[in-house]
């Protein structure tokens, strides 16, 4: 095979795979932007178990009510759910603010290992 040979299939090749990834890049954003909306519903949910724990720990902290599971279950919530809340709101954000960029990344990161 000569060169031009090899160009006119890359051509032919490249028609054939326009159609069929750009159905695929929708199809790839449309799923980063539902990642975003589930890291920001999750970001929700752990911030308000942990503001919640902090209302618990401080309504019953001096009343010495807490018992030992209650206090572990509370501190618990407070120490991972507010850092963790915040961190997955903003990875949520991120995801939906832009997309194409993590697409790209995954993609790369699939492609070169």
């Amino acid at each position: 095979m000569n060169s031009d040979t090899i160009l006119k299939v890359l051509d032919e090749l490249g028609k054939r795979i326009a159609g069929p990834a750009e159905q695929v890049w929708g199809i790839y954003l449309k799923q980063i932007i539902a990642y975003g909306i589930a890291d920001i519903a999750v970001g929700i949910a752990l911030l308000i178990a942990g503001l919640l724990g902090i209302k618990f720990c401080c309504k019953h902290w001096d009343d010495n009510e807490i018992d030992e599971t209650l206090g572990t279950v509370s501190f618990c919530s407070v120490l991972c759910g507010v850092p963790l809340g915040v961190l997955m709101l903003i990875r949520g954000f991120m995801l939906i603010y832009n997309p194409a960029y993590y697409v790209i990344q995954d993609l790369a990161s699939t492609v070169i290992k």
